[in-house]
């Protein structure tokens, strides 16, 4: 998957008419029907601010990373200490 690909599929633009949300959901829904997908985890750059490429605020600190499916499914966003 190239950079630009990743990067739109886990740090879509958000609005930040009132200021910039904190974090980003994790979307964790899987019917117990569901296959379990395979998975990859890659990091998410932020800025010297703490803001990741699509304006959501995660803060500074430890590096944070996302997990996803195959099919763009996010699983969770998590740092690592």
């Amino acid at each position: 998957m190239k950079r630009t690909d990743f990067n739109n599929l886990v740090t879509p633009k958000v609005n930040g008419k009132y200021g910039a949300p904190v974090g980003r959901c994790n979307i964790n829904e899987m019917s117990k029907t569901d296959e379990i997908p395979k998975v990859t985890t890659r990091r998410i750059y932020l800025d010297s601010g703490g803001y990741d490429i699509g304006g959501a605020y995660w803060g500074i600190g430890e590096p944070l990373y996302v997990t996803y499916s195959k099919c763009g499914r996010i699983i969770t966003y998590f740092r690592e200490y």
